[in-house]
C-alpha cells in the first residue's frame, strides 16, 4: 500500500455583495462569503447573508481543521 494521502484544506473569507432576489427592489446587499479549497483547487463558495465576520472566520477555521467534512 502507498502512503496515506491527506487532502490539504484551506479557506478564505471575503466581504461581498449579492442581489437579494426575494426583495421587491432587487437590492444589492453585503454579506460574507467563504471560499473552500482542496489541494489548492477551488471547491465551492458559501455565501453567508445575515452572518457576522466572526461566523465566517469560524467556518473557515473549522474547514481547515477538519471539523467540517463538506462545506
Amino acid at each position: 500500500m502507498g502512503p496515506l494521502m491527506t487532502k490539504r484544506k484551506i479557506a478564505t473569507v471575503q466581504a461581498t455583495h449579492y442581489v437579494d432576489r426575494d426583495e421587491l427592489t432587487y437590492g444589492s446587499k453585503r454579506a460574507y462569503a467563504v471560499d473552500f479549497y482542496i489541494d489548492g483547487r477551488f471547491y465551492k463558495r458559501k455565501l453567508l447573508p445575515g452572518k457576522s465576520e466572526h461566523y465566517a472566520i469560524s467556518m473557515a477555521e473549522n474547514w481547515e481543521n477538519g471539523v467540517l467534512k463538506d462545506a
